[in-house]
């Protein structure tokens, strides 16, 4: 039973509000395990508290997680997508994420 909750999750990524971890988004990953998270506009602040954020989401996931984001111009659409793991190596967002971030004004 649990392996299908796993395989199930692994079909979702799953956007949320705030822009840090709390005890309902933890607890919310460790149960779903999807296969990634989607930052908008209003789960971003700056560089650090960015990748605070994704560190934080990756310990809950058994498996390396996905990320994807989407601009102000285009909130209906995935601007781009790379590996939260990616991310946390390199410190840094893809510069098309930096670019979409910065129009957003935050």
């Amino acid at each position: 039973m649990r392996n299908s909750k796993l395989n199930i999750g692994q079909l979702l990524i799953i956007g949320f509000d705030g822009t840090e971890m709390s005890p309902h988004l933890a607890s919310l990953l460790a149960r779903i395990q999807p296969a990634g998270v989607i930052l908008f506009a209003r789960n971003i602040i700056g560089a650090e508290q960015t990748h605070t954020l994704l560190c934080e989401c990756q310990k809950r996931a058994t498996t390396p997680l996905s990320l994807a984001w989407t601009s102000k111009a285009a909130p209906w659409t995935v601007s781009a997508t790379c590996s939260v793991q990616r991310h946390l190596r390199q410190r840094s967002l893809p510069r098309a994420a930096e670019r979409s971030f910065a129009s957003m004004g935050t």
